[in-house]
């Protein structure tokens, strides 16, 4: 898609959204309703750092977002001791009827020195109560066998009865000089018939740019014009220690080429600009033949997080 930029829109929703004691405003996602009516839904922390999911109505045309009515808290942590009991972090909502969406979430556990587990849960969204329901209390896709570390940021599409599945799974634990450890993790494939038993496919899709490049956040994947493409946030290559997004485009959903030169959008070079030195979770859809972009900025949604509509040069 080299042939399309990205027009930056603005900051959507600020990094409380409202919100007594709330900040960092994070991973957005949205889920069409009805017309030109949609579900806006994000992750934010509460005081104890934990991750609740958030949602509010909005309103799109003409290539403008615009947000209706209150902020509502749509999910909280689970019972002590499960899978997402200190967080959890929105990923996807896929359709499968008029009413109902199944909605892919991470959920957060902390561990000593700092290492973390961030497995994938399921709830359910009714569209006309508009309200989310967990499915299990455990995850849906998450540590085992095939994913000895984690299994998180899913991104899903249902195609023919078919759920196919873009996400982040962990390859290894690495001691820093300083004696704090990071996280390397990267983009795997998975598929499923009914969208809560799947089976993993082994190595990564979208192969790292560089012995230093560690982490891979979110990646989102929309069919457009035949083929399948991928938003990603990425960091650690050339040192950059901030998330960048990087774009990815395949004709199967498999097999894939990495062209970050494409993705169309890149940092701010005006100082007070939410994402002037790191962009985020990307999150594109498509509406009335226009393609949008929600995306995080600087410090994990410390900023809140904003969108972009795509324009051809």
């Amino acid at each position: 898609m080299s042939d399309f930029k990205w027009e930056k829109k603005g900051l959507l929703v600020e990094p409380s959204a409202g919100i007594q004691d709330f900040t960092h405003a994070s991973h957005p996602c949205i889920q069409h309703i009805k017309d030109d009516k949609f579900l806006l839904i994000w992750s934010m922390r509460d005081s104890r750092k934990r991750s609740h999911v958030f949602r509010q109505t909005c309103l799109i045309k003409n290539g403008e977002i615009s947000t209706l009515g209150d902020v509502t808290l749509a999910m909280s942590p689970g019972k002590m001791g499960t899978f997402d009991c200190e967080g959890l972090l929105s990923c996807c909502p896929v359709r499968i009827s008029k009413d109902k969406v199944l909605f892919y979430y991470s959920g957060w556990n902390n561990y000593a020195e700092s290492l973390w587990l961030c497995d994938t849960g399921l709830a359910e969204i009714d569209l006309k109560s508009l309200k989310f329901n967990r499915v299990f209390e455990g995850p849906v896709m998450g540590r085992d066998r095939h994913n000895p570390y984690f299994a998180a940021g899913t991104s899903v599409i249902l195609e023919d009865g078919l759920y196919r599945s873009w996400y982040n799974s962990g390859l290894s634990w690495q001691m820093e000089k300083d004696g704090s450890w990071k996280a390397r993790y990267g983009v795997h494939y998975a598929e499923s018939h009914d969208g809560i038993d799947w089976k993993f496919f082994p190595g990564v899709v979208i192969p790292f740019k560089d012995a230093n490049e560690h982490s891979f956040g979110r990646p989102t994947v929309l069919p457009v014009e035949g083929q399948y493409h991928m938003w990603f946030s990425c960091r650690g290559a050339n040192g950059n220690p901030e998330y960048r997004i990087g774009y990815a485009i395949s004709d199967d959903g498999i097999t894939w080429q990495r062209v970050d030169e494409s993705a169309g959008i890149s940092v701010s070079d005006k100082p007070d600009d939410f994402d002037h030195y790191a962009q985020a979770y990307p999150f594109p859809f498509q509406h009335d033949g226009t393609l949008y972009l929600l995306y995080n900025g600087n410090n994990y949604g410390l900023t809140g997080f904003g969108y972009a509509v795509l324009e051809r040069k």
